[in-house]
């Protein structure tokens, strides 16, 4: 059990801090923080084939789910329903899954 709480910690920790536009080695989101709306932009050697974008809440309840071409961008999601907090902005190619599809979202 001590394990656990202190794992939690760490995950919590890790999420404190928002750039303003928030990027990692496969996307970016800008702006962010958000409110209405935020686009999310990647390489086009990054993905192959069709492309779910998938926010969480922070809870890690999936919230959303959205099909795309990856083609289409930069890709503008429309948040302007999801309520202020932190979500967890997930992007699945068809074919891969890499840890760095991960990225924090804050919706004013």
């Amino acid at each position: 059990m001590k394990h656990l709480i202190i794992a939690l910690f760490s995950l919590s920790v890790a999420f404190l801090s928002i750039d303003t536009n928030a990027q990692n080695d496969c996307f970016s989101i800008a702006p962010n923080p958000a409110n209405g709306f935020t686009t999310i932009t990647w390489g086009d050697a990054d993905y192959t084939g069709e492309l779910r974008v998938i926010i969480f809440d922070i809870t890690g309840k999936q919230i959303e789910e959205m099909l795309i071409d990856r083609y289409d961008k930069p890709f503008l999601i429309d948040i302007a329903l999801l309520e202020s907090g932190l979500y967890v902005v997930q992007i699945v190619s068809s074919d891969s899954l890499s840890f760095c599809n991960v990225m924090k979202l804050w919706v004013d």
